[in-house]
């Protein structure tokens, strides 16, 4: 009678030939997938957001922007304001224009 020492054990489990060939088809496709992970990365980074700049643009810069809440904030009434603006852009300005952009602000007077 032999003991449990003296048998030859291999505790590793034996794997089939098909085992190993699903591993290596499952580790190529990982790669494969990694490439076309990095591909589209790449291609998104070079295309700009909006490259044919459709939408409405904005009615007034920024610096005119700011100058449009300083006077809001100052009490002009927004008639005024916007026939201020027609004169000095030479665009049309409306009154509703500058009544949107004050409430936008958040500096909107509460009723």
């Amino acid at each position: 009678m032999r003991l449990f020492n003296e048998v030859e054990f291999d505790a590793r489990p034996q794997q089939s030939y098909s085992s190993h060939i699903v591993k290596r088809i499952c580790l190529e496709y990982e790669k494969y997938i990694a490439e076309l992970e990095e591909e589209i990365a790449a291609l998104q980074s070079d295309r700009p957001h909006n490259e044919r700049g459709a939408g409405r643009k904005p009615k007034a810069m920024p610096e005119q922007r700011e100058y449009i809440l300083s006077l809001a904030a100052q009490g002009i009434s927004h008639y005024q304001i916007a026939r201020m603006m027609t004169a000095q852009t030479g665009g049309k300005w409306n009154k509703t224009t500058i009544r949107n952009m004050v409430i936008a602000s958040g500096n909107a007077p509460q009723p």
